[in-house]
């Protein structure tokens, strides 16, 4: 505006020399005043605030990651996480159910603290992750699966499925934006013409080139790979062995799916320059609850399901290696929260994936289940215990495989001890976002 009025001012005068001079010193003073902005979110990133990628696969389970390891050359991105990442061997779900693990994954709260209410929303007592890093200075996407009920909270900018129930539709008929349905013309009337998939890339790509120059949080939700069977197709026809096969396959293209999103991410970074500047996170999160009520089901469960597959990349600043502590879904937000330098609170009983400070690695997790006569899990290095909804009266038993079926006493107390330190802390001590 200022230069506008300054313009006109100058317009009205005669002298063509003095019009060009001060127009010229018009336009180096608004031209900095319009400037200085963007250097100050550049500086932010200059001073240690790394861009953030959250990629959260949808049950991607160890069997997926076999399938990968197996078939390294068919996952050439997925491979690059892998073996150029730090992986974590034992991260866990908070939770069974995907709702609560996502709520979790989200804000950081452990499920005893309750951060999604019974009517499926987010508690508004906690502050989402992305509501905590625009304080700290990130723009935030949110490109996929919502499924949290209402819209998401928190993101500058987002496009997908709101619910569970539209993320089922690969082709749909429309996805939200912003408030707003985006209609899918060419998969009208049940044509499969326009993928998901294919307009999450886009999406992400273009995020991407218009956010470059700022730190952002881009979280990526996506519905895939999904439940282990595919329920669009017609499967009455086939013998266990077909079976097998239609579902190793109808696998490997989903996983493949992932792979080519993982590729253009990586694509676009290293086009725009900030490959080295920016973290990539990818886990997942269970897709169903599966129920086991015997010991020996429980620890497979245990191994395949509660176990979920966690790499974070950071070129030039993580260390290709694994890591075997034990690590949980709302350590994500830890991680990141310290990553954005945020002062915003942190749930007691979670810690960061990796940290700038020294750790002490955590050596008991307490995880909720929804299984018969099981309410949550507690579990150690070699142990775990299953517990009423008071969590009174613990029954452990070895993860080992050679089990041991008389653990001490003394393990056994000094089991039950930390897991009541870790009830107090979880549901006496307040943090600063409650």
């Amino acid at each position: 505006m200022r230069f506008l009025t300054l313009f006109f001012i100058i317009r009205q005068r005669k002298n063509g020399f003095i019009f060009l001079i001060l127009l010229m010193f018009g336009y180096m003073v608004c031209g900095s005043a319009i400037a200085q902005p963007l250097r100050r979110l550049q500086d932010k990133g200059a001073y240690g605030k790394p861009n953030i990628i959250l990629f959260v696969a949808d049950n991607f389970t160890y069997g997926d990651l076999e399938l990968v390891l197996n078939n390294r050359s068919n996952f050439p991105n997925l491979n690059k996480l892998i073996t150029n990442g730090l992986f974590f061997s034992r991260f866990y779900s908070v939770d069974t159910d995907s709702k609560q693990s996502r709520a979790c994954l989200l804000t950081g709260v452990h499920p005893l603290k309750k951060p999604l209410l019974s009517s499926g929303n987010l508690n508004p007592e906690f502050k989402t992750l992305p509501q905590m890093l625009k304080e700290s200075g990130y723009r935030t996407g949110i490109l996929g699966k919502w499924a949290l009920g209402g819209n998401p909270i928190g993101f500058d900018e987002w496009f997908g499925y709101l619910t569970d129930e539209e993320a089922q539709n690969q082709y749909p008929q429309y996805l939200w934006r912003n408030d707003k349905k985006w209609e899918f013309t060419a998969n009208q009337s049940g044509k499969k013409i326009e993928s998901a998939q294919g307009w999450f890339i886009k999406t992400t790509t273009n995020f991407l080139r218009i956010y470059r120059e700022y730190p952002f949080f881009l979280y990526l939700p996506s519905n895939l790979p999904g439940k282990s069977t595919n329920q669009t197709e017609n499967l009455s026809g086939l013998n266990d062995n077909q079976f097998r096969k239609f579902e190793t396959e109808n696998r490997r293209k989903l996983l493949q799916s992932i792979d080519e999103y993982i590729g253009k991410i990586f694509e676009y970074l290293e086009a725009y320059k900030i490959l080295d500047t920016s973290v990539i996170l990818f886990t997942s999160i269970p897709s169903e609850n599966i129920q086991a009520s015997e010991t020996t089901q429980l620890k497979e469960f245990i191994r395949k399901q509660l176990n979920i597959s966690t790499i974070a990349y950071w070129q030039g600043n993580l260390k290709a290696e694994t890591n075997s502590s034990l690590f949980y879904s709302c350590d994500i937000a830890s991680t990141l929260l310290e990553l954005a330098d945020s002062k915003s609170g942190t749930n007691c009983f979670s810690q960061p994936l990796f940290s700038k400070q020294k750790i002490n690695p955590r050596d008991i997790l307490l995880l909720r289940l929804e299984l018969p006569e099981i309410n949550y899990l507690i579990l150690s290095e070699t142990v775990a215990g299953i517990s009423s909804p008071n969590l009174a009266d613990c029954k452990f038993f070895s993860l080992e495989q050679n089990n041991k079926k008389n653990l001490s006493d003394q393990l056994l107390k000094e089991l039950r001890n930390k897991a009541n330190d870790v009830l107090k802390c979880l549901t006496n001590v307040k943090t600063s976002r409650d």
